[in-house]
């Protein structure tokens, strides 16, 4: 006798030994009791592409972003290619049900997707404007945009069947843009990098997709790993000139599709009944069929709210055009002696190959007692990085140059440098240094090269002051997001700054862009 349990369905599919029995009858038998309602395959499509025209609806200002970005030589592509490598996870899944229990509570359902869609909407609504400065290098629209979609999916399909996938979702998560610029930078930064993290990629989705057994997941990925580092090794050395993008993608690729058919082949090799090796459990009817219009009406109205909020607006720097052939750092300008030099070999694992970072040190031939209660010689550092990915940028903002645990930061002023070049000034506290600085950094494009030129000064005006260096500073930025999360934007900000040196970089700044003019004209 079968008793009902309210906001409980229950599928008419038996259970795991009745499933097994059915699978054992006759192929006609099975045909008649297995076979999916005509309704159900549409069904399926249908709300699939609901959450699919709903999520791109809602986050296309997030799309439009990540295109810019990649065209400006950014790392964030690996978002292109997670969707394939999900699909052939989710594949390897879907093909390998068995053991699930035929009970959907609607209940749970609308309580965790709704929760989720929630969630969604909270992280584009609260976070993203504290975290504007870092928009770039976190991307926490693409979190919300996960959220959503697994909402929207346990709304149309139920938690169990959701639930199922489970290493799809949590591989998703943890696959973020911050961890994986990190780890990008860490390997060297170059395409060749960016390709060998893509393929550890490929042999998580791989892995899952394969992992009837841990051994098979295991000798999954490592397959991967394997082909995936031959290709690269391929294309690297027998077609060096090919597009980055292609370095970057085909190899992980490849071998996802390699990998993935060949043990799926294997797998049916080794069994006498191929079709039985071949096929795929018996379709269930859809678990969700109650409420499916008031769900995705749900959906709907909440990529309707998400589609209203924008992203945080691209940096305001006002990028010139400067003077032609760039050479190694800048011309000094007259009434400045260069007292140093120092070039710093990490930027290109930030900013893409070829880039450098040059320090050069000048001081004043006469001391000026404006900047200067006793006269003394000003010194100024002048951080020169060139680029060829002007998308790095955005990415690395201009004070992410140097190592900041423990500063802050006063609002940034205009400044006019002449020949339609504007910089922007601003005060850095560092608490841990106690030390205050000064910075003017503008932002020009000298042939195909992007270069940003920072000007330091430092309240200390001994000969022996320390000025801050530029530092690889992940782990800082890492320490920063979690001080903005908890204690907020106030923690990053300096409301009461004295804007020291304004007006002597506002000078030493003219000056600096009027001399490569000049020497361009030469």
């Amino acid at each position: 006798m079968t008793h009902a349990t309210p906001g409980i369905e229950t599928s008419p599919v038996g259970d795991g030994e009745e499933a097994q029995a059915a699978a054992a009858a006759p192929a006609t038998a099975r045909g008649k009791s297995s076979a999916p309602a005509p309704f159900t395959g549409t069904s399926i499509l249908l709300r699939w592409l609901l959450i699919g025209g709903c999520s791109l609806a809602a986050f296309w200002p997030s799309v439009v972003r990540t295109v810019d970005d990649l065209r400006g030589g950014d790392f964030l592509g690996y978002i292109l290619v997670m969707p394939f490598l999900a699909a052939v996870a989710a594949i390897g899944i879907a093909r390998r049900r068995a053991g699930e229990l035929p009970i959907h509570d609607r209940q749970i359902d609308s309580l965790v997707g709704g929760m989720a869609l929630l969630v969604s909407v909270a992280v584009q609504w609260l976070l993203l404007p504290r975290y504007a400065e870092q928009f770039s290098v976190l991307r926490i629209d693409l979190l919300s945009w996960l959220l959503f979609v697994v909402g929207a999916a346990v709304l149309l399909f139920g938690l169990r069947p959701v639930g199922r996938f489970w290493p799809v979702w949590l591989m998703l998560l943890l696959i973020a843009p911050l961890p994986y610029r990190m780890v990008v930078v860490m390997l060297g930064g170059q395409s060749q990098h960016v390709s060998v993290v893509l393929t550890a990629f490929a042999a998580a989705a791989t892995g899952i997709a394969v992992g009837r057994t841990r051994r098979r997941g295991i000798v999954g990925a490592v397959a991967t790993i394997a082909v995936g580092v031959a290709v690269l090794a391929f294309i690297w050395f027998v077609f060096p000139d090919v597009p980055r993008l292609v370095v970057q993608f085909v190899p992980a690729g490849v071998a996802a599709v390699t990998v993935g058919i060949g043990m799926y082949l294997q797998y049916g090799y080794y069994f006498t009944d191929r079709r039985a090796a071949y096929s795929v459990a018996p379709q269930r009817p859809t678990a969700v069929r109650t409420g499916l219009v008031r769900s995705g009406l749900v959906v709907v109205a909440v990529a309707f709210v998400l589609s209203l909020i924008p992203l945080p607006d691209p940096p305001a720097t006002v990028v010139a055009d400067g003077p032609s052939t760039p050479g190694t750092g800048l011309v000094v300008p007259s009434g400045w002696t260069q007292e140093d030099v120092e070039d710093f070999d990490w930027a290109n694992r930030f900013f893409g190959r070829r880039a450098t970072l040059v320090r050069q040190t000048i001081v004043a031939d006469e001391g000026n007692p404006d900047w200067d209660s006793k006269a003394r010689p000003r010194r100024v550092v002048i951080d020169t990085l060139d680029t060829h990915r002007p998308a790095t940028l955005t990415v690395y903002p201009t004070d992410t140059l140097y190592r900041l645990r423990d500063a802050r930061r006063s609002p940034t002023v205009p400044v006019d440098l002449g020949h339609g070049v504007q910089g922007e000034f601003s005060t850095i506290v560092d608490e841990e240094a106690l030390l205050t600085w000064s910075l003017l950094s503008f932002t020009w494009t000298r042939d195909d090269i992007s270069q940003r030129v920072n000007l330091v000064t430092v309240d200390d005006h001994r000969p022996d002051a320390i000025f801050p260096r530029p530092t690889p500073s992940m782990a800082s930025d890492v320490t920063n997001t979690f001080n903005v999360l908890i204690r907020g934007n106030a923690v990053t900000v300096d409301d009461n700054s004295e804007y020291k040196d304004r007006d002597m970089l506002a000078v030493v700044g003219t000056q600096l862009v009027d001399a490569q003019w000049k020497a361009d004209e030469a």
